[in-house]
């Protein structure tokens, strides 16, 4: 329906109050009137409250646009109330007021009521615009006008249809159509000859043969003849994917034949009737499609062209061109997925997601990977969703490569032909797995005075994926120095504070190959002594070496042992060298080492007699303190060099306390390592 403009003259809506004031006897009421349609009838009624009951009123002579509805002989006073209708006519746009008096009878009364009328009158004036458009000569268009019908009064139209020419036409000639409350005008658009066409007319509605109401139609077209020039763009399309596309082409009620003049060549195909000619679609169209299944890529062009034609082939109408254009896109070409930071015995899996230029029409394609190189990676699942397709891989290293790229195919098939690929690279890189070093002492045994060898030997389990450079490897090993004396040499030093002693061991550029199990990383040479113990435990501290970027390294360490061999044992398994009064006899220099002068200490001496001899590190007697040894606590002097009691050249020497049990068939024993520096 078309759209209706109303143009109101001073149209407002607004409350109709009653009000009656009273002044020097009279009293005043107010009949506000809504706006009316010009020549239209509107009715009110208002009712006037505190009347004298039973008096009757009687109106003064009047003349205007309103009036006074209710008749004389109701003009009674019942209940103390006067009702009172009023109508208004308007008779011309404008904005009236009027008043009718109504005098109490007998009028010697002074009593007058004045009824004070008021009221705006309207007309209807807008204008419609019916635009046809184009339309082919011989054709015929039919456009609508509507009014409100049901206007109080006469409805009669008044127009003159001389204003319009052809092509314009009104065909409610004699009155306009009637749809409930609506009133229909048709107008129609036949050109017979190319060319813009323009006209008006002016519909006018009259009451009393006055008028209140006007359209102005105004009426716009054109004349046409094809060639109808089409376009019809298929867009982006998949290589053997398959778009169809139709157009409707109107006709007007026509019933045309047409004859093909060009087709267009693949990859279009067009859908045409069995004859070739445009599909028929009741009851005024026609019908072409087409449909673009490109093979290769690229962007094709081509047109198909009808030709009307009458009854004779040679009796050319019109003519329609359809240009149709499409471009045939492929998948991506390549497309990469990276693992990375991966170690040996990881299992990780990631998506490759291709995404296609544009989502695929038909649903019989199919997709398949192959894998061209042997790898870590593999591909176990494909998935199409729309414009995308997701390969899912996953990746299982087994053996060590720092970057390692394989080469995948994803193939999109139509009943199992490839028609496009993708090559998809994937990469791996990885970093080694963490190494584990464990490093220990051999367990060693001899007899007193005997020289061993006591190997730090190291091992690694199976993860190490490549050659490792350990930089400088220290190996701190802890003794007892009464037990057992290392023998310095290039890569070792010692160091000996009272009963705690260790060796350091420097082991430089130690390489582990890849597979490589265990190895020896030095070797510590030492002379068991008479200590105060037949074995001690030879544990190690080990400073993490330096390695290759990258790899993360553990250490772990094993104690050593070392034992002497020829120790004879009590009755009752006791070794002969284990001190039994442990914690209690004791023997000690401080400081020790000796750097100028020490004390040396011998407390908890029982009753019985010992002995207290210094020797050095091959058993040579130096000193026998024998003679001074008394029970409870003994101390003497211990200085490098000369001009002591007891003078010490820079060296190891032994200080041996022996006492003798209760029982004769048990010795007690304490042996301290003194180092002079």
């Amino acid at each position: 329906m078309n759209r209706i403009t109303l143009s109101i003259v001073a149209l407002a809506l607004f409350s109709v109050l009653t009000q009656t004031v009273s002044a020097q006897g009279m009293r005043t009421t107010f009949f506000r009137f809504a706006p009316t349609l010009v020549n239209d009838v509107e009715q009110k009624t208002e009712i006037i409250d505190r009347l004298p009951e039973g008096v009757r009123y009687q109106p003064l002579p009047h003349s205007g646009v309103f009036a006074l509805l209710t008749p004389p002989p109701e003009l009674v006073v019942k209940n103390g109330r006067l009702v009172l209708t009023a109508a208004f006519k308007p008779a011309n746009t404008f904005s009236y007021q009027e008043d009718i008096l109504l005098v109490r009878i007998p009028q010697n009364i002074p009593d007058t009521l004045r009824l004070r009328m008021t009221g705006t009158g309207y007309r209807i004036n807008r204008e419609e615009k019916l635009d046809f458009g184009a339309v082919v000569i011989g054709d015929e268009a039919v456009l609508e006008v509507y009014a409100r019908a049901g206007i109080a009064g006469l409805n009669k139209w008044q127009f003159n249809v001389n204003d319009l020419e052809k092509p314009f036409a009104l065909q409610t000639l004699n009155e306009p159509d009637k749809r409930g409350d609506t009133l229909v005008f048709k107008f129609s658009f036949a050109p017979i000859k190319i060319g813009q066409y323009a006209d008006t007319i002016r519909l006018t509605r009259t009451i009393d043969a006055k008028p209140v109401e006007t359209i102005d139609v105004i009426l716009t077209g054109s004349g046409i003849r094809f060639p109808i020039k089409d376009k019809v763009s298929f867009g982006a399309v998949l290589t053997a994917d398959t778009v169809r596309k139709m157009r409707t082409f109107k006709t007007f009620g026509h019933t045309p034949r047409y004859r093909v003049e060009h087709l267009p060549e693949a990859p279009f195909a067009m859908i045409l009737a069995a004859d070739n000619t445009p599909i028929p679609k009741p009851p005024d169209s026609i019908v072409v499609g087409a449909t673009f299944k490109p093979t290769v890529r690229g962007v094709f062009t081509d047109s198909l062209v009808l030709v009307r034609i009458g009854n004779s082939p040679t009796d050319v109408f019109d003519t329609i061109v359809v240009t149709f254009t499409g471009e045939a896109v492929t998948q991506p070409a390549k497309d990469f997925v990276e693992f990375v930071d991966l170690m040996v015995g990881d299992s990780v899996a990631k998506p490759a997601v291709i995404t296609l230029p544009t989502p695929t029409v038909n649903t019989q394609f199919s997709y398949t990977v192959q894998q061209h190189d042997a790898g870590p990676a593999s591909s176990v699942g494909t998935k199409a969703d729309g414009n995308t397709v997701t390969i899912k891989f996953d990746c299982k290293p087994t053996s060590y490569a720092a970057t390692q790229t394989q080469v995948f195919t994803l193939f999109r098939k139509l009943k199992n032909i490839v028609v496009d690929s993708t090559q998809l690279f994937v990469t791996t890189t990885m970093k080694r797995r963490p190494v584990h070093l464990t490093v220990w002492a051999d367990s060693v045994s001899g007899r007193i005075g005997d020289t061993v060898e006591v190997p730090i030997r190291f091992s690694v389990g199976d993860n190490v994926d490549a050659t490792v450079l350990l930089g400088r490897l220290m190996i701190r090993l802890s003794y007892n120095p009464t037990l057992f004396v290392p023998q310095q040499n290039q890569f070792l030093n010692t160091s000996v504070a009272n009963d705690s002693a260790f060796a350091e061991l420097i082991a430089q550029n130690v390489k582990v190959d890849a597979g490589s199990q265990s190895g020896v990383l030095g070797v510590v040479e030492g002379i068991l002594t008479m200590g105060d113990a037949d074995r001690c435990a030879i544990p190690l501290v080990v400073e993490k070496p330096d390695v290759d970027d990258g790899i993360e390294l553990t250490v772990t360490t094993v104690a050593g042992s070392v034992a002497i061999t020829n120790v004879w044992t009590y009755g009752n398994g006791t070794p002969r060298y284990v001190n039994p009064l442990q914690g209690m006899l004791t023997l000690d220099a401080q400081p020790n080492p000796v750097t100028s002068a020490s004390t040396l200490v011998v407390t908890n001496v029982p009753a019985q007699q010992g002995s207290l001899i210094i020797t050095d590190a091959t058993g040579k007697l130096i000193a026998n303190l024998t003679d001074q040894l008394r029970s409870g606590t003994t101390s003497w002097t211990l200085a490098k060099g000369s001009g002591s009691p007891v003078s010490l050249s820079p060296g190891s020497y032994y200080a041996r306390l022996v006492v003798a049990g209760i029982s004769a068939d048990q010795i007690y024993a304490v042996t301290r390592l003194i180092v002079v520096q």
